[in-house]
């Protein structure tokens, strides 16, 4: 058991679905927009101009929601 989950009082039935929705919803548009990064990817091999800045940018924004959606995640106490 971690230190957090010994301090922290568990969470009531509504508000850990609250969290789980929310987390779902993190890792759906997380998802958007790695298929967004990979059709522009694919358009910039057909030879539209695709900035690779723009391509990190979409990377960086999926990866920081899939962070969010771990932070918000209720179990993750019990996950090793």
């Amino acid at each position: 058991m971690t230190a957090r989950s010994e301090t922290v009082a568990p969470l009531s039935m509504p508000n850990r679905l609250h969290l789980v929705e929310h987390r779902d919803e993190l890792r759906e548009l997380a998802g958007s927009l790695e298929v967004a990064r990979d059709e522009l990817r694919a358009d910039a091999l057909l030879g539209v101009p695709v900035e690779e800045d723009t391509l990190r940018l979409i990377r960086d924004a999926g990866d920081l929601l899939l962070i969010a959606a771990r932070r918000i995640d209720p179990d993750q106490e019990t996950r090793s």
